[in-house]
């Protein structure tokens, strides 16, 4: 393979590996929510009876207390992962345009991982209270 065809193929291996993960989780959800359905459907043909709290807690999983402190802390690492790269790249080779695409690219997760730190910091105060 001569380099511009690799340089066209690793974008779209790159899109399809993101699609095919979205498409792994989405099948995951409907699956759990399926068998919640048909826990909720058996329970009523056995004539148990339901109450709203119990549907809403077998509808929805229980999130851990920190989430939001851990997703920071992993897309902080993931950015500064990425910006590490970019610094690396520069250091070592002569491909500018590496150098700032991974610069760019680690902007994303540190900036969502902020603020999901955020929000831990201001969900915890204001639970406190």
């Amino acid at each position: 393979m001569s380099p511009e065809q690799i340089e066209q193929i690793v974008p779209i291996i790159l899109l399809l590996a993101i699609a095919v993960i979205g498409v792994f989780f989405l099948h995951y959800r409907h699956r759990t929510r399926a068998q919640v359905q048909e826990t909720i459907r058996s329970a009523l043909s056995q004539g148990a009876q339901l109450t709203p709290e119990l549907v809403q807690v077998l509808g929805e999983p229980a999130t851990p207390k920190n989430s939001d402190l851990r997703r920071g802390i992993i897309l902080l690492f993931i950015g500064l992962a990425l910006f590490l790269c970019g610094v690396i790249a520069g250091l070592f080779g002569n491909d500018e345009g590496g150098t700032a695409f991974f610069m760019v690219i680690s902007t994303f997760p540190l900036l969502v991982g902020t603020a999901y730190l955020l929000l831990w910091k201001f969900t915890r105060t204001s639970q406190d209270e």
